[in-house]
C-alpha cells in the first residue's frame, strides 16, 4: 500500500492547482466558522481576513481527501493527511496511534499551498479525527464514520458535535496573538516561524486520544477578558464524502462490490449458499459473506488478496453490505425463487444500503445492527438477524447502478448461485486442474496469481496450458467464458521485425480422451487436424478456436490481412480462405467469423501492450444459418452452434447472464455443424511465439461455464 504522505515538489504544485479549483465550487459557503463580530471596522477587516484563510485551508484539505485516490490509487477514498508536527509545512508520515486524533500545524506544502495566515500574521493549525486520518487508518472508513471532535464555544454553548453523526473529522485554527504567558517564539528557522507547541497558541484544547475531545472557541467576552482568542473552522465527514461520491471511480467501486460479490458467489451451488459458510448472521448479515469472499480457500480472487483496491474498499464498506438468502430448504428447490434490482431467479441478494438517511443512524453496535437504518423498504428482507431471509416470491426492491444525485438509494444484486446442471470451470476455482504442455519453457503458471503465460522456447513447438479433469457437456447447452490477456512488448506490425506469432483459445473434440502436446509456433500452438510429434493424436481435427494473431502470414494457405485479428476457426485449422473484403473485415460488428483490428497493432500497443478481454458464448440446437437457436431442442436437423466473440466488451466478466447481441453485437461470429464428438469437448489456451522475434502473452480471470 502506498504510504508516504510527502509528495515530490512537481506533484505538490500540480495538486495544488487541482485543490484551488475547490474553493471555486462552492465550498467556502456554509463553512461551519465561528467569530465574534464587533462594530470596529478595523477589527470586521481583521476577521474577513482569518475567515478567507481558514475557508481556503478548508477547502484544500476536503480537496486533498476527495482526491486521495488519485495519489493512492490502490487504497480506498476520503482520508485526510497527518498534521506537521515539526513545523516544516509537510505532513507527517504518520501520526499517532490508530483511531489517536492528533493536533499540529497545517501542512501547507503538502497541500500544495503557500504558508496560511490569518490576520495576526500567524500561521495555521490543524487537528485532524484520528478516525479520519491516513496513517495509521482506522478499519471501515466510509461516510458513517465517526468524527472526534465536538465543538463549543467558550460559554459552553454546542456549535457542532452534538450528535454522534456531526461529530467533525477535523478543525482548522486561527490561534491570534499570544494570551498569558503563552510563547509564539520561534525554534529553528521554519518558514512560518513560531514552534510546535500546540498550548502555546491554543487555549481550551481537551486532551486528544482514541476517544471524543472538546475544543472550546473564543465568544467576545472571551476575547475581551483575555482567556480564549481561537477561531475556528471544522469539517465533516459529509462534506468529504458528498464530493467523493461524485467520483466516477466511487461509482464503478460500489457496483463492482456488488457485481464481484455475485460472481463470486455464483460459483458455488446454491446448497452453499444455505450453508453454515453463507448463514446469515452477525452484521446485517453480511459477516459470514465478508469472510467467505476473504478466505483464499474459496478462490475469490478479487477480495482474497489483502491490500488490493477492491479489498480495500470491502473492508472500508462491508458494514454496508448486506446479505440476504432463503431459507435453507428453500434455497435448493428449484421453484421457489425471487427477483432483486432487476434481476430472476435469485435465490439470494446482495444490497449495498446507500447513504444515511436524517432519522437514519449508524453509530454504535445496536444502530448498524438495525435494518431500517439502512434500508428504505427494511419490510422486503426478515427481522434481523434470527432469521436474516428472504420472502418467498418478494420482489426486492433496489437500483441497479449507483448514482451520485440520489446516494440513499439501495443497490441490490441477484445471486442465483451454480444452477442445477450448469458446470463451471475458473481459475479462480480450478487452477490445479489445468496443466502446462508443449516446449519446455513455452508454457508457465503462477498459481498465486493464478495466470497463464505462454512465451517462446526452443524449437518449433509451442506451448498450451489444458484443463483436463473432464470433458464439458456443449450439445444441448449454452456456453459462456470469460479471460484477460495482455501481450508483454508493444510492437508495430507495419515496421519490421514483426513480433509473431499469436494464441489461441481451443476447444477440442472430448470423445478421444484429455488432449497432450501442442502444436507448432507459426500455429499458435493450436492442435492440428492431423497427429503429429509434438500432437500424438487428433484432438484438433473436431475443434473449435478462437485465434488472437498477432502477425501475417500472407497468401496460402493462411490468406491472413496485414494487421492484427481475431478470427474464429475450426477443425485444426488457421486458414481464412475465402478471405473476405477489407471493408468487412475490419467492420467487427458480428458479420464475419474475422476481425481485423485497426490500428494495425491492436493488443500490442506501444509502449506497454494494454490489458485486453474477450467474452465467448456459444448457442446449440440451432437451425442451419443459426438464425434460431433452442439448446433444449439440440437434435437433428438442429444440430447448428451460434459461436459469438466480444473484444474489449465492458460490463461483460459476468458468465452467470447472457450478452444481449442486438443492443450490444458481437465482434465476430460464426455458424457451425456441431459434430457429435464435440457434444463433449476438452479445452486449454495454445500459444507459439518465435525465438528470433519473440513476444509472450499472460492470461487471468479466465472462466467458462455451460447450463
Amino acid at each position: 500500500m502506498a504510504a508516504p504522505a510527502v509528495m515530490p515538489c512537481l506533484r505538490v504544485r500540480q495538486r495544488g492547482a487541482a485543490l484551488l479549483l475547490f474553493a471555486l465550487i462552492g465550498m467556502i459557503l456554509g463553512i461551519g466558522l465561528f467569530f465574534s463580530v464587533v462594530r470596529n471596522p478595523d477589527r470586521n477587516e481583521r476577521v474577513t481576513i482569518t475567515h478567507d484563510t481558514l475557508a481556503q485551508a478548508k477547502a484544500a484539505l476536503i480537496g486533498y481527501a476527495a482526491t486521495y485516490r488519485d495519489v493512492h490509487p490502490d487504497e480506498s477514498f476520503g482520508y485526510l493527511p497527518c498534521p506537521d508536527t515539526d513545523n516544516d509545512g509537510v505532513a507527517e508520515a504518520n501520526c499517532g496511534a490508530t483511531d489517536e486524533s492528533v493536533i499540529g500545524r497545517l501542512p501547507w506544502k503538502t497541500l500544495g499551498l503557500p504558508p496560511q495566515r490569518d490576520a495576526d500574521n500567524e500561521c495555521l493549525w490543524y487537528a485532524v479525527s484520528g478516525r479520519a486520518k491516513n496513517n495509521p487508518k482506522t478499519a471501515g472508513y466510509n461516510w458513517d464514520t465517526l468524527g472526534q471532535f465536538i465543538v463549543q464555544d467558550k460559554s459552553g454553548n454546542t456549535l457542532a458535535g452534538a450528535t454522534p453523526h456531526d461529530r467533525p473529522f477535523a478543525l482548522i485554527f486561527s490561534a491570534g496573538a499570544p494570551l498569558g504567558a503563552q510563547s509564539h517564539a520561534t525554534v529553528g528557522t521554519p518558514d512560518c516561524g513560531g514552534n510546535s507547541t500546540a498550548t502555546n497558541y491554543l487555549e481550551d484544547i481537551g486532551a486528544l486520544s482514541t476517544g471524543n475531545t472538546t475544543v472550546q472557541l473564543a465568544t467576545p467576552a472571551s476575547i475581551a477578558d483575555g482567556s480564549n482568542n481561537d477561531r475556528a473552522v471544522w469539517i465533516t465527514g459529509k462534506e468529504i464524502f458528498d464530493v467523493v461520491r461524485k467520483r466516477t471511480d466511487f461509482k464503478t467501486a460500489v457496483e463492482a462490490l456488488l457485481a464481484d460479490t455475485a460472481n463470486c458467489v455464483n460459483n458455488f451451488t446454491p446448497a452453499t449458499l444455505g450453508s453454515t459458510a453463507l448463514e446469515p448472521s452477525g452484521a446485517k448479515g453480511a459477516d459470514k459473506l465478508v469472510t467467505f469472499l476473504t478466505t483464499a480457500a474459496n478462490n475469490c480472487a478479487t477480495y482474497a488478496t489483502a491490500g488490493s483496491a477492491q479489498r480495500n474498499f470491502l473492508d472500508n464498506w462491508k458494514d454496508n453490505l448486506l446479505y440476504a438468502r432463503m431459507s435453507a430448504a428453500d434455497v435448493t428447490n428449484p421453484t421457489r425463487m425471487f427477483s432483486a434490482g432487476g434481476g430472476t431467479a435469485c435465490k439470494a441478494v446482495a444490497v449495498f444500503g446507500g447513504e444515511r438517511g436524517a432519522t437514519q443512524l449508524r453509530h454504535n453496535a445496536g444502530t448498524m445492527g438495525t435494518l431500517a437504518n439502512y434500508l428504505e423498504t427494511p419490510g422486503l428482507l426478515a427481522t434481523f438477524p434470527a432469521s436474516f431471509v428472504v420472502t418467498n416470491g418478494a420482489a426486492l426492491g433496489g437500483a441497479s447502478v449507483f448514482t451520485a444525485s440520489t446516494p440513499a438509494d439501495d443497490l441490490a444484486t441477484c445471486i442465483t448461485g451454480l444452477p442445477a446442471g450448469a458446470t463451471q470451470v475458473s481459475f479462480t476455482t480450478d487452477f490445479p486442474s489445468f496443466a502446462t504442455d508443449g516446449a519446455t519453457g513455452a508454457a508457465s503458471a503462477d498459481s498465486g496469481a493464478q495466470t497463464a503465460t505462454l512465451l517462446d522456447a526452443s524449437g518449433s513447438t509451442g506451448g498450451c496450458f489444458w484443463y483436463r479433469a473432464a470433458p464439458i457437456a456443449l450439445a444441448g447447452k449454452t456456453l459462456r467464458s470469460y479471460y484477460r490477456f495482455q501481450f508483454a512488448f508493444g510492437d508495430d506490425p507495419a515496421v519490421p521485425p514483426n513480433l509473431r506469432y499469436g494464441f489461441a483459445l481451443q476447444m477440442l473434440r472430448g470423445d478421444l480422451g484429455p488432449p497432450s502436446g501442442c502444436g507448432d509456433e507459426v500455429d499458435s500452438g493450436v492442435l492440428g487436424p492431423t497427429a503429429t510429434t509434438s500432437a500424438p493424436n487428433t484432438w484438433g481435427s473436431r475443434s473449435f478456436i478462437v485465434e488472437t494473431d498477432i502477425y501475417q502470414t500472407a497468401g496460402a494457405p493462411r490468406y491472413d490481412p496485414p494487421g492484427n485479428h481475431t478470427a474464429i476457426l475450426k477443425n485444426g485449422s488457421l486458414s481464412h480462405d475465402p478471405l473476405p473484403a477489407i471493408a468487412f473485415r475490419q467492420a467487427c460488428n458480428g458479420a464475419w467469423p474475422i476481425c481485423e483490428r485497426v490500428p494495425y497493432n491492436r493488443f500490442e500497443e506501444t509502449p506497454t501492450p494494454s490489458i485486453h478481454n474477450q467474452r465467448m458464448e456459444i448457442l446449440t440446437g440451432c437451425n442451419a444459418g443459426c438464425g434460431a437457436c433452442n439448446p433444449a431442442a439440440h437434435d437433428a436437423p438442429n444440430t447448428y452452434a451460434s459461436i459469438a466473440v466480444w473484444v474489449d466488451c465492458t460490463s461483460c466478466d459476468d458468465v452467470a447472464s447472457p450478452i444481449d447481441r442486438t443492443a450490444k453485437p458481437p465482434t465476430i461470429q460464426r455458424c457451425e455443424d456441431l459434430d457429435v464428438s464435440m457434444n463433449r469437448f476438452y479445452f486449454g489456451f495454445t500459444g507459439g511465439f518465435s525465438s528470433a522475434y519473440p513476444n509472450a502473452v499472460t492470461i487471468r480471470d479466465f472462466v467458462l461455464r455451460t447450463e
